[in-house]
């Protein structure tokens, strides 16, 4: 029983000295992870647009949670979209950064990140002569209708990997997801339009004095008012002084009771 006891007191103490070293180990290492993976986001967003010289997040058409990002010139002019998706693979997620033109053709595509099989899934970052994301950007280039961006499988005429058709086709799926979001959102000049900020008209400058003016005057008139009020109130007190002034005390030896009447006999009625 005793062994028994020291085994789970041992362990608890094992598991809880465990929990600390992660939860610690976690807030360490969480802000690191996240700015590289901004970093990442931010290169890879630069890659697929490079004539873009910065990226605004808006949310595109007839939905508040998704985001898009328009890539801007010098003067602030869409010059192309960067979509971040991320189609279900066999094995996960693949999160792709897609760069769209302004025709919403395909200017390139990056990988961050994928979990497909080794040495066949994984083929999709392949962007050498003959890998499939060098030929499927070759191939964006001569197809101008979206929904031929698909496997042969599908009726398209994108050739999946050998043994990797899930993974093509979720690739194919992520691509086409964002050229529909890209052609929901909304442009620059739209964008400035619809600020709040620019639109409201700013109200002159003269009208402000003339709220401090009325304040002044409403604040001189209470004052005359006021000093107005001032000798009625010291006449008053003066009348009032005078009234007390007026009552005297009478003594108490002044103070006589009335006499009885006197009847001719001579004796008190």
């Amino acid at each position: 029983m005793k062994d028994i006891l020291k085994t789970g007191i041992f362990l608890l103490i094992t598991c809880a000295i465990s929990a600390i070293l992660l939860a610690v180990t976690e807030q360490v290492t969480a802000p690191k992870i996240k700015a590289f993976k901004e970093k990442s986001i931010l290169e890879a967003k630069q890659k697929v647009i490079p004539t873009a010289k910065t990226f605004k997040s808006v949310a595109i058409k007839n939905s508040a949670s998704d985001t898009i990002d328009l890539a801007l010139d010098a003067a602030g002019q869409t010059v192309g979209y960067v979509v971040q998706v991320a189609p279900k693979g066999y094995a996960g997620p693949i999160e792709m950064v897609v760069g769209i033109n302004k025709d919403y053709s395909i200017n390139k595509v990056i990988i961050q990140t994928m979990r497909e099989t080794p040495g066949l899934g994984t083929k999709l970052a392949d962007e050498t002569e003959g890998g499939f994301l060098k030929k499927f950007i070759d191939k964006c280039a001569s197809i101008k209708e979206p929904a031929k961006l698909h496997v042969k499988k599908d009726g398209g005429e994108i050739d999946a990997i050998t043994a990797a058709t899930v993974s093509s086709r979720a690739f194919c799926k992520g691509v086409n997801q964002a050229i529909e979001k890209a052609k929901n959102a909304p442009d620059s000049s739209q964008q400035s339009q619809n600020n709040p900020s620019n639109n409201t008209s700013k109200e002159p400058l003269q009208s402000l004095p003339k709220n401090d003016e009325k304040v002044n005057d409403s604040n001189n008139n209470s004052g005359l008012k006021n000093e107005a009020d001032k000798p009625q109130e010291k006449i008053q007190e003066q009348v009032n002084d005078q009234k007390s002034d007026s009552i005297k005390e009478v003594p108490q030896e002044q103070i006589k009771a009335p006499e009885a009447p006197v009847d001719n006999n001579g004796g008190k009625k």
